[in-house]
């Protein structure tokens, strides 16, 4: 399955981009937190507050044009919903004087449920958008 996503950041790229330099920005624990309150959005039976064992790594940054292309995966077995698998990228654009903040990714769900399958895609949908408002609201200090 497929994700897809965008925020714009009203601060210039020239100052969001350095600061994904390094690892000064904490993707990766935004993204945990991110899908972790979605999975508990859909009701007290899928909380957890161990995030249930999801992880997330982010790849070497690189540019594609003006851009720049963060790649992030994350893993989990034991989520009860939500994506066991997730591999995408961050796309980081200058707009006018505006950044852009896209992210699209593939998932997985290993499940022939379609109740699981639909609550994936709710929780995967919540917690891309989440993980980019997080960001943004990050950028934009």
């Amino acid at each position: 399955m497929f994700v897809r996503d965008f925020i714009h950041v009203d601060r210039p790229f020239d100052s969001v981009a350095p600061r994904f330099v390094g690892n000064d920005l904490p993707l990766e624990d935004l993204v945990v937190s991110a899908m972790s309150d979605a999975t508990a959005s859909l009701g007290p039976e899928n909380e957890s507050p161990s995030a249930d064992g999801l992880s997330c790594t982010r790849g070497a940054l690189r540019s594609r044009g003006e851009a720049i292309v963060v790649p992030l995966r994350c893993v989990s077995d034991n989520r009860p919903v939500g994506p066991s698998h997730l591999e995408g990228e961050l796309e980081v654009v200058p707009v006018g004087g505006r950044t852009e903040l896209g992210f699209e990714a593939s998932y997985q769900r290993s499940s022939d449920d379609q109740k699981r399958l639909r609550q994936t895609r709710r929780v995967t949908e919540l917690g891309v958008r989440s993980f980019l408002q997080s960001l943004g609201r990050v950028l934009e200090t």
